[in-house]
Order: C-alpha cells, then structure tokens, then sequence
C-alpha cells in the first residue's frame, strides 16, 4: 500500500495504523543520505500537506487558481498534471509554482527589445530549472483556447501577456491558418512600458506563417479581372508555358512569380510588353495603395532584369509592409519553435540590424481560387546570407555604374558589391553558396582599405589570398612554366606553347579548368572592374 493511498483512506483500524506508521518511520530512517532520498522526503512532505486539502492535485490546482491568470485557469486540469507528472526536482516545481505566481517567468523587456533572443533568455532559470524547461517545452507546442502554438504558451506563462476580448480579436485579427493547419487568432497583448500592446505573433514550426487573413486582402475589384487576364494571356501562349514549365495547364494557383520572370525571357518581343502589364495589373491589385508604389515598382524591376531571388525578396517585404498597414498593432513577434528563438520587429530595417530577413514561398500572381493563400505566401524569417541570392542568379550582364561609398550603409554597401563579386566567382568557377557570401562579406570590407591604398592590385591580390580558390594563373605564366610544373606537380596540367588554350592549377584528382583567351580576357576585365567602380 502506498503511502498516500494509506494516509488519505479512512483508517478501518487505529491499531493498524500506528503500526504501518511505525514500520514507515523505521524504513525511512535507514534510508542514505543522498540526493534521491531528499528527493523523496521532500514528496512525501507535500503528500501529508496535502492531506487535509483534497490531496496533491487539488492542492496544486488551488495554487494554480492562486496566479489569477485567465489562460491558466481556463487549462488549469492539464496544468497541474502536467507539473504534477513532471519529472522534477520538488524544489524546482516549487521554484516554478513562485515564479509563475510572480509573473517573471517571461522577461517581457527582452522579448521586445527587437533583439534575437533564445528560450533561455526569454524564460527565467530555462537552463538551470528542469521543472520550468519541461514546461515551457511542452506549453510553447499546444494550440489551445482559441490560439496558435507559441501564442497560447506565452499566454499561459505570464499574467502580463493576454488574449484580447473575443470581440476585439475577430475585428483585429480573422481566423487563419498557421503552417500546421491550425485556426488560430494571432494576437495577444502584452504589458509592457506603462501599457497593454498589441502584438501580432507568428510562429515557425514545421510551416510557417502569412502575412494575410480576411483583413488583409488583394483589391478583390481589380484583382479578379486583372488575374483572369493575366490567365488568358498564359492560355494564349500554351507553347512557350509549355517550354517553361514542361505543362500544358496552369494549376489552380495561377501563374507562379517565378514561372512569370521565365516566361518574359523567351517571350517574343512583340508580346513582353503586354505581358509585362498584365503581371504589374496583377501585382499592383494585390499591394494596392499609394504607399506600396515603391514595392511594386522594385517587383517589376526584377521581373524585366530576371533576377527571380530580387523580386522574392521585395515581395516578401512588401508583404509585410502591407500587412502591418492594415493593422494597428505594436509590432510582430516570430517565434520559432524549431531553433527555440523569438524575435520582435516593427519594420524590415529591425530584422536587418539582427542579420535577418525574409524568405517566403512561392508566391503566385493570378489566383482566382483562395488567392489569399497564395498571393501571400508562409514567410519565415531567417539569417541573412549575403551574396547567396545574386549566386543563384548567374548574374551574366551586371550593370556596374560609379556609386558614391562613403554616405551609404553597410546594407547598401553589401549590395553594392554582391553583383561584382557574384559576376568573378561565376567567371572563375566558383558555386558553392557559403563561399560566395563570406567573399562578398569580406570584399565589402576591403573597398575601404583599397580606397586608401594606392596599389591598384591590393584589392585582388587581398581576396585571392583570403580565397585561394579565386585564383588564376595567367597564361602567359603557365606556358613559361608548363613543361617544369609538370615534371614537379601532378595537380598542374601540361599545355603546349602552341596549345590555343590554357589550363589553371587544380585540386587533386579533378580535371584542369579550361581558360580559353575570351575567358582571360573577361577574367581581367573583372579584376580591374572592383578597382573602378570604386
């Protein structure tokens, strides 16, 4: 029989149980002293507190009431089950049990402060009280009471973070989905400063979040006409969707952003211009507005220059910026239940300061079926890996014109110099993302270096040793050096002085890379393109 089956039974035999109490007290007494046995002592103390108020569960319940918290009140069973079965320390739960009460197992100030921060600067004692990690793991995961994961766990954690009325929450917030299917609200208010805030959550786990609901929709009276155009325009040009695509039939969704800006580049000239109007009718319906003129002008931009990863981009701030102009919101929280992180921004300037952006979906131009689902895409957000769009790119005609440096930011310098250096790594071979975007990094750092020095090769010559792999032999160099490199080196190819090519050093065990003379010729043009245009 266990001991708080026997205490809270009503006792058939007093005899009985002076005895059982007894031999309990003989056994408890040779237990060692050690951690597990403090452990125990320390529930068996809470069983006989509980014993004169309904047990360990009603107990915990009571203390559960005590928070004077709506949200834990309205899942208190679950609750005080879950902390009951927790596999904790009783020290740490009681920890727990006084944080909660206190209001301070959420730092409000630091999941506002628009920095990135992890759970374990979010929640107090995450990393030091297992108690407490096993509960915000498991809360932070349910959909609950009308609201989102990550929403309802925050909710639940503080008395400072709350659900809206009902009323308030359907006029500012319609039903949506989250990335897992789930109806959800996605807004709580939270005290922080001297005032209750308004705060849009979205949350990363499995899917992610839109930046759209029944609130936040395309200008339906000029959208609807416009995608129907822009359909029949698709359905008129059958072979060149065909060549495309490799169907016959747009899907449901309509005309993929990307499959558009691949369209326009086979297009006959005759038919770009039209096309190129009906896909801004489009997209201007669905960031309607005086202010989003700007955005839709740099999404079509890109859609002529064909720079698919651009015009991605600008959507999913435009997005955004849309979104957040139909709201009165304080701001945006993403958490992300997959890394275990939250970050709190107003605008894409407070992402960029983080080393985060945007990445969304496939967003599509011409739906006529859910169009809100599609034309506003899951947007996550995500580190910033400069120099990796353009890369995919294979920007092969970059447009290189004298810019003033000393007056921009570091963000405008970045992109400054992403093309440039995009275009030399595809020149020379090069492919691989992470290269790519420490090179750029590193070559945004050197123009002010080269600036200030006046050899002009200093710049090259700085990232060639920085990368190795940049290098190229000249070929006047190799065809001296051919016949000596081949009998010192096998990783140096042998190329005659009459050979119309050359050949550049390579790794071990992978064929010589062949440099023709027009391909020289661009390598040099490159080397000295960085120099100028700076």
């Amino acid at each position: 029989m266990r001991i708080d089956d026997l205490l809270l039974e009503e006792p058939a035999d007093p005899a009985e149980i002076k005895q059982m109490k007894t031999s309990l007290l003989g056994q408890l007494r040779q237990l060692p002293e050690d951690d597990k046995t403090r452990k125990a002592l320390i529930e068996i103390e809470e069983i006989l507190q509980s014993v004169n108020a309904g047990g360990r569960m009603a107990r915990l319940q009571d203390e559960l009431r005590q928070i004077q918290d709506p949200a834990v009140t309205g899942f208190q069973q679950d609750l005080a089950m879950f902390v009951l079965t927790a596999d904790a320390d009783p020290k740490e739960k009681r920890q727990l049990l006084d944080y909660w009460k206190a209001g301070t197992i959420v730092d409000i100030d630091k999941l506002l402060s628009k920095n990135k921060h992890s759970f374990a600067e979010i929640f107090r004692d995450y990393e030091t009280n297992n108690a407490i990690k096993l509960l915000v793991d498991r809360v932070m995961s349910i959909a609950a009471l009308g609201q989102g994961k990550g929403e309802f766990g925050l909710n639940v954690l503080s008395k400072h973070i709350a659900k809206p009325a009902e009323d308030k929450a359907v006029d500012a917030a319609e039903d949506e989905e989250d990335g897992e299917g789930n109806k959800k609200k996605g807004d709580l208010l939270i005290y922080y400063g001297d005032s209750w805030k308004k705060i849009e959550c979205k949350t990363t786990h499995g899917g992610s979040a839109r930046f759209g609901d029944q609130q936040v929709t395309p200008n339906m009276a000029t959208f609807a006409p416009a995608a129907q155009e822009l359909n029949d325009f698709i359905a008129d040009n059958k072979a060149i969707y065909k060549q495309v695509t490799g169907k016959s039939v747009l899907p449901d969704a309509g005309l993929a952003l990307s499959i558009a800006i691949d369209i326009y580049k086979i297009l006959p000239p005759a038919k770009k211009a039209t096309f190129l109007t009906k896909v801004e009718n489009c997209v201007k319906a669905i960031f309607f507005g005086k202010h989003m003129k700007k955005a839709v002008a740099g999404i079509m931009s890109a859609v002529k220059s064909g720079n698919a990863n651009e015009a991605k981009e600008i959507w999913g701030q435009a997005n955004f910026n849309y979104y957040l102009s139909q709201k009165d919101d304080y701001g945006v929280l993403n958490t992300n239940l997959n890394s275990k992180d939250f970050v709190f921004y107003n605008s894409t300037d407070d992402l960029r300061k983080e080393g985060l952006r945007f990445h969304i979906a496939t967003p599509y131009l011409s739906s006529l079926k859910d169009p809100n689902r599609n034309v506003y895409p899951q947007v996550e957000v995500i580190p910033s890996t400069f120099g990796a769009e353009y890369a995919t790119g294979q920007l092969k005609k970059p447009e290189f014109k004298k810019r003033a440096w000393g007056s921009t930011t570091l963000e405008t310098r970045i992109k400054l110099v992403q093309p440039i250096i995009t275009e030399l790594c595809r020149i020379r071979g090069i492919t691989d993302k992470r290269t790519i975007a420490n090179m750029v990094s590193y070559a945004t750092g050197l123009v002010d270096d080269q600036r200030s020095n006046p050899d002009r090769s200093f710049f090259m010559q700085s990232l060639e040793t920085k990368f190795p792999q940049l290098r190229v032999a000249k070929a006047a160099q190799l065809k001296q050096k051919a016949k000596k490199e081949a009998t010192v080196s096998p990783e140096t190819a042998v190329v005659s002085n009459t050979a119309p090519e050359v050949a550049t050093t390579t790794p071990k065990g992978r064929a010589p890379r062949r440099i023709t003379p027009a391909l020289e010729e661009a390598i040099e043009q490159v080397d000295s393109l960085i120099i100028k245009y700076f």
